[in-house]
């Protein structure tokens, strides 16, 4: 059994590793535009908005997740999950649609930003070790509601499940990293339980827009390519990018 589970996991390795060189170029650039794209308005709104300000502070519910700065080591994997994410795909209509959802997808958490911002005040104390400190000095306590970090979280986690599911033990790490990163968003006080709710609520949104564009592409490639003349649905010649 731990022979199979080993192939296993060495073959969607291999698969993974195929997959990068599909599209890389527009994988990589898109990537860092993305990054740009979410970064600067989340930033512009912790000094810029009109409204009110909330001063929220933690539930019985956020206590449950004691306060650890080394909970800051798990909340960076988002990082290279999204990226590993986005590397997974294959099919070149799809990745242009996950650029789309992916840029969409924080437009309400914006629209919240700038009217009723809400702050979440940290632990007090330190020195923090690092990345904690690194985090607490970028990240002003603001922009708390809703998440987009488990929001992006989330939204890559989906999407790697459903390419991942013919490993299970992959499927598993991956799904107990993401709690993981969740969990940790709640550890360092970054955000409530709520706010991580919400940010869920973003994703699973923007998950359904994307499977449902997809998949209302493909059906019209498929008639396309039978009023053309290029065969049936699923045939070889529509799989081509």
């Amino acid at each position: 059994m731990i022979g199979r589970t080993s192939q296993s996991i060495a073959q969607v390795a291999a698969w993974l590793w195929s997959c990068v060189g599909l599209h890389w170029p527009e994988k990589i650039v898109g990537s860092c535009i993305l990054l740009f794209w979410v970064m600067v308005p989340y930033f512009w709104f912790q000094h810029h908005h009109q409204g009110v300000r909330c001063v929220v502070e933690p539930g019985w519910f956020d206590r449950l997740v004691p306060f650890h700065p080394m909970w800051g080591i798990p909340y960076l994997f988002l990082y290279p999950m999204a990226l590993l994410a986005t590397l997974c795909l294959t099919d070149h209509l799809a990745l242009r649609r996950w650029w789309v959802v992916n840029g969409l997808m924080p437009l309400p958490a914006w629209t919240c930003f700038y009217f009723v911002q809400t702050e979440y005040p940290r632990p007090t104390g330190g020195p923090w070790p690092w990345p904690y400190s690194a985090i607490v000095e970028v990240d002003a306590p603001l922009n708390v509601t809703p998440c987009l970090h488990s929001a992006y979280a989330l939204l890559a986690a989906f999407l790697l499940a459903q390419t991942l599911r013919v490993c299970r033990p992959a499927w598993a790490g991956m799904w107990a990293v993401t709690l993981l990163v969740l969990v940790s968003i709640v550890g360092t006080r970054q955000h409530r339980v709520v706010d991580v709710l919400l940010g869920s609520l973003l994703a699973a949104v923007a998950w359904a827009w994307f499977r449902w564009t997809c998949g209302h592409a493909r059906q019209s490639a498929q008639t396309t390519g039978q009023n053309q003349g290029r065969g049936p649905p699923n045939s070889p010649a529509l799989k081509k990018n």
